[in-house]
């Protein structure tokens, strides 16, 4: 028989892991993963033998190293219509485990070599890049108060790197206590890795920031930063006397003081009130500590002269916000003038 017409031989197909097949283009295949190959192997006549010889290409590796080509070649068993696949790919170097995968990042090349009887040959090459380092991320911590447990606004920037020159794409969420998602938002970052996504009007409430970045290999990186609380209301508390012992400007005895005002009293009076605070941190009366936690206060004044004394109770949160009242009181002892004529 006469024959120089070569064989038909192809690889057309690849799959990562369990994943469905797919039509291989010029771009060849990116993984971090196993994966495996089809094509076919034809002949008009017949053919002889069908090759698939794996080649791992030497690369610097990060400490320096120059790394060894290496080259196995396995014999494909073809179908009755020529057709191959192979599985386990990389295939291992090792004596006596070369039917298992073996992931090591690095250069690949796939050579098909396909025979016929009459000794006419085709080959065609499929160019493989393994890389199984996925993203580096780091979440900074937001700049808040309490060790950085607490903000005080609704409008601030998640800041980070991700480490990755081959990134594909990258998420930030902002998780809410119950699972859900606050806010999604697509993620860029610089040349040296750092990013930054603002989250705008964010309700007060327990978060946590979740990234999530994938290479074009398919390895991805989820990382969780520092759960914080957002909280953007200052404590209040109610200010209040004892009946008959405070008075206000035109001499009626009150029991509840307004902010700014001025009042009087004959001797010594007791101020108190009930702060609402979940995340209490402090109230104090000019810079003595009037309660330690959230609830009920008290404290009794005793007025030493006849001038006016300003008394001023802050309360203060955990995120930084903070109430100051401010009462006047003047003690009066003396009765009023009274003119008969």
């Amino acid at each position: 028989i006469y024959d120089t017409k070569k064989p038909d031989a192809k690889i057309s197909e690849y799959k990562i892991e369990e994943a469905d097949y797919k039509t291989l283009t010029s771009a060849g295949v990116k993984t971090g993963k196993a994966f495996s190959l089809k094509g076919i192997a034809t002949d008009d006549w017949s053919v002889t033998s069908a090759t698939l010889t794996q080649t791992f290409k030497p690369k610097q590796n990060e400490s320096g190293e120059q790394q060894t080509e290496k080259s196995l070649t396995l014999t494909l068993e073809l179908g009755t219509d020529g057709s191959w696949e192979v599985g386990n790919l990389p295939r291992s170097y090792e004596q006596g485990k070369e039917n298992e995968a073996a992931l090591i990042t690095g250069d690949y090349e796939y050579k098909l070599v396909v025979k016929d009887k009459a000794g006419n040959e085709t080959q065609t090459i499929l160019n493989v890049e393994v890389d199984t380092t996925a993203p580096q991320i780091t979440v900074n911590d937001l700049k808040g108060q309490n060790n950085n447990e607490f903000i005080n606004t609704k409008n601030f920037s998640i800041t980070g790197t991700i480490v990755e020159s081959n990134l594909s794409t990258a998420t930030a969420k902002l998780v809410k206590k119950d699972g859900s998602y606050f806010a999604t938002g697509q993620i860029s970052p610089d040349n040296d890795g750092s990013f930054s996504w603002k989250v705008y009007e964010v309700a007060d409430g327990e978060y946590t920031v979740e990234v999530y970045a994938i290479d074009s290999f398919g390895n991805n990186t989820t990382e969780k930063g520092s759960s914080f609380t957002v909280d953007t209301i200052a404590p209040v508390s109610t200010l209040t006397v004892a009946e008959n012992t405070v008075y206000d400007n035109t001499g009626k005895a009150v029991t509840e003081l307004t902010s700014g005002s001025t009042y009087y009293v004959k001797d010594k009076y007791t101020l108190s009130g009930t702060v609402t605070e979940t995340n209490f941190k402090s109230a104090k009366l000019g810079e003595e500590t009037l309660t330690a936690s959230s609830g009920p206060w008290s404290k009794e004044i005793t007025p030493n002269d006849e001038t006016t004394k300003t008394q001023k109770i802050t309360l203060e949160d955990k995120a930084g916000n903070k109430t100051v009242y401010t009462v006047y009181v003047t003690k009066d002892t003396s009765a009023p003038d009274l003119t008969v004529t």
